[in-house]
């Protein structure tokens, strides 16, 4: 179904993936597959054509008055972010999506909404002022990912929940809030992980995207007086001392800074990462097979 925006149409994302030719590999490939099962699972509500409904009137009253003052990513307007965003299409397989700069977004540096027939990126106008090329890569690769997983309708339904907008548009999703509230926290956790392995994919360098996490996480611009390294492992000690937080992890919708590092971490050291990446293998180094990465990840997330 075609979209109308600023007097330009837009095919409907669904219809713009059949018009397109993907990688071989796909991109289901690098998903989490407990986040395949928690959709799955979610699938069969009865009420999903009206909350999608009410999801669209969220987007419409939440994020147009965004999208009418922003400005669409083209090769004219934002050189850099067009490459950026053209690089992680063809990584990831997927037509590019609309996507907007918009001035001075100091809350996210970069996020995607819509749902699974429509969706769109916005991206901060100073995105490439706070982060390298690499980095950027990472970041625009997330939200690349999020739309190439199929699993927007989730992904923005988290989102209204979390926002606490329960009521606002549509009763179904206050109830859909307190019967499935707890599973889509925990898909919501999974569906990061996949988007942080799409932007590492997207980047292939692990150094830019932990950098790229902690500047995010953080809210800061450089790095390079902080020992990285030290850092997390200071902030490990802390965490493991740390007995409610697990309580805590299990409310949110991302999964812990740490264990999202680990998470990306060991996807890097997997025989998968340099199947999808096509990096050559590194020599006398044991990847982890598939298998060993899933259950290790599912340690990392699991609550």
């Amino acid at each position: 179904m075609a979209i109308q925006y600023l007097e330009r149409n837009y095919l409907g994302f669904q219809e713009y993936i059949y018009r397109t030719d993907r990688k071989a590999w796909g991109t289901s490939l690098y998903a989490h597959p407990v986040e395949k099962w928690i959709v799955v699972a979610l699938s069969p509500l009865r009420v999903k054509a009206v909350i999608n409904e009410a999801i669209e009137t969220f987007v419409r009253v939440q994020f147009r008055p965004n999208l009418t003052s922003s400005v669409v990513i083209d090769w004219n307007t934002f050189p850099d972010h067009f490459e950026t965003l053209n690089h992680c299409t063809k990584t990831l397989g997927i037509p590019f999506p609309l996507a907007v700069v918009q001035q001075d977004n100091d809350a996210n540096i970069a996020y995607s909404a819509g749902i699974d027939e429509y969706a769109f990126i916005s991206i901060s106008s100073d995105l490439y002022e706070r982060f390298s090329e690499q980095e950027a890569r990472f970041i625009i690769g997330r939200e690349c990912g999020h739309i190439a997983n199929g699993n927007m309708f989730y992904h923005t339904l988290a989102t209204v929940l979390i926002e606490e907008y329960l009521g606002k548009f549509d009763p179904l999703i206050e109830l859909l809030g307190r019967i499935a509230g707890a599973p889509l926290m925990a898909w919501s956790r999974r569906s990061e992980v996949t988007a942080d392995r799409a932007g590492l994919l997207c980047c292939q360098d692990i150094d830019s995207a932990r950098r790229a996490l902690l500047k995010v996480e953080k809210g800061l611009s450089e790095l390079d007086w902080v020992d990285i390294k030290g850092y997390l492992e200071n902030s490990e000690e802390i965490i493991t001392d740390d007995h409610t937080a697990q309580l805590r992890d299990s409310l949110e919708s991302k999964p812990q800074f740490l264990k999202r590092i680990k998470a990306l971490e060991l996807f890097s050291e997997s025989e998968l990462y340099y199947i999808l990446s096509g990096q050559t293998k590194p020599i006398g180094k044991t990847l982890l097979r598939q298998e060993e990465l899933n259950r290790l990840v599912n340690k990392l997330v699991q609550l």
